[in-house]
């Protein structure tokens, strides 16, 4: 377990109430799990890195990165790989990728029950869409979202194995999704981590 303080300073930022202001007044119509994603992303490898490790693994499950490839689909652009993702010098594994959310929920009820009131709704029509998606797409075409799954996955290797699709973006100093946002997508972002950086 690491303590918010050290997650702030392992991510490189103030504090996280900081980032979490910023984030709110330059994205008003986004949801809380947008920059707690990167937050989590920055102070895993960091501690990953700390410690020599050249991997951790976080719990993202069937629908999470099965709603993630639909919406890159969606927006014309590969989707991302998994079960690895390499990002930077830390390789970010997803063990529950083929798990549905049930499963996990119902394997940790307390901590499932715990995490779902400690949320905040989401404001992110577009992204809850595809979330919707997954679920409509597991329960009416039972075996369909690992058949995409798994495409998703050949894909993303087929296209990392050309040009890796996360690399460091020397504008905001940051590993970032190459070519998946617009410049000004790009200033907006790199002002938010601008006035939060420690």
């Amino acid at each position: 377990m690491i303590e918010p303080d050290e997650v702030a300073r392992l991510a490189g930022i103030r504090s996280i109430e900081a980032l979490a202001r910023a984030f709110t007044d330059a994205y008003p119509d986004a949801g809380d799990d947008f920059w707690w994603t990167w937050l989590l992303r920055r102070g895993l490898a960091a501690a990953a890195r700390q410690r020599g490790i050249g991997a951790v693994a976080v719990g993202a499950n069937r629908e999470d990165l099965l709603s993630e490839g639909l919406l890159r689909l969606a927006r014309g652009m590969t989707p991302l790989p998994a079960p690895y993702r390499p990002i930077g010098d830390v390789t970010f594994v997803y063990p529950m990728w083929t798990v549905p959310k049930k499963i996990g929920d119902g394997a940790f009820v307390s901590m499932s029950l715990d995490n779902y009131q400690r949320r905040t709704p989401s404001p992110a029509r577009g992204r809850s869409a595809f979330y919707h998606l997954a679920y409509v797409l597991a329960d009416h075409l039972p075996g369909m979202d690992m058949t995409l799954l798994r495409g998703f996955a050949g894909l993303a290797a087929t296209a990392a194995r050309q040009q890796p699709p996360i690399g460091l973006d020397p504008e905001i100093d940051d590993h970032a999704v190459l070519g998946a946002y617009s410049p000004a997508e790009r200033d907006r972002w790199a002002a938010v981590l601008a006035s939060v950086r420690a």
